[in-house]
């Protein structure tokens, strides 16, 4: 009977931290991860945070169907733990399309290469699988320094992909302007 509320209570544990459809960490495991990290940070490690929002995420449910869209989350999820494996890094759902790692790094040039890594991992997978649509993420970070309130920090990682949204959408509007632009009216 021991052995059998052991197994329960592990189950239960699991359902309330994790995200049910990506396995990943959800946003309540986040947040006690986060304060826990903030105890135990390693000198001379700048904590970070990223924050990955996919663009057009609608359009894949609208066009293709809520499945193909719980499919691009899976997939996306498992391209984050791809290119994290083998670090310490923290990953979770935050709900949505977004979401989040959480590391430390000794040198900002490292987040940034994270990044990297993360967007071409995402171009290897639009080159190669074989649904309709492309995931492309927006991406931004940000550094917790000490004596930053938390949620200014929260807040600021947001702002830099929101960012980096815009900007996205602002060349993909140029792109689609200058293919208008160039097409022979008849």
């Amino acid at each position: 009977m021991i052995a059998f509320a052991s197994i329960f209570i592990n189950i239960q544990n699991s359902t309330i931290s994790t995200d049910y459809l990506t396995g990943l960490y959800n946003r309540r495991q986040l947040e006690e991860h986060f304060q826990r990290r903030l105890k135990m940070r390693k000198d001379g490690h700048n904590l970070f945070m990223i924050m990955i929002d996919l663009d057009d995420f609608k359009k894949i449910n609208d066009e293709h169907g809520h499945a193909s869209g719980d499919t691009a989350l899976t997939e996306m999820a498992q391209l984050l733990l791809q290119v994290c494996k083998g670090s310490d890094d923290f990953i979770a759902r935050m709900g949505g399309d977004e979401f989040i790692i959480l590391g430390e790094r000794t040198k900002t040039e490292d987040i940034i290469r994270l990044m990297d890594d993360i967007s071409s991992a995402v171009t290897e997978y639009n080159d190669r699988h074989i649904y309709d649509y492309v995931l492309h993420p927006s991406m931004g970070y940000s550094t917790y320094k000490k004596g930053d309130i938390i949620e200014d920090f929260f807040v600021t990682v947001d702002q830099a992909m929101y960012r980096n949204k815009q900007k996205w959408k602002l060349e993909r509007c140029n792109k689609c302007n200058q293919i208008k632009a160039s097409t022979p009216k008849n």
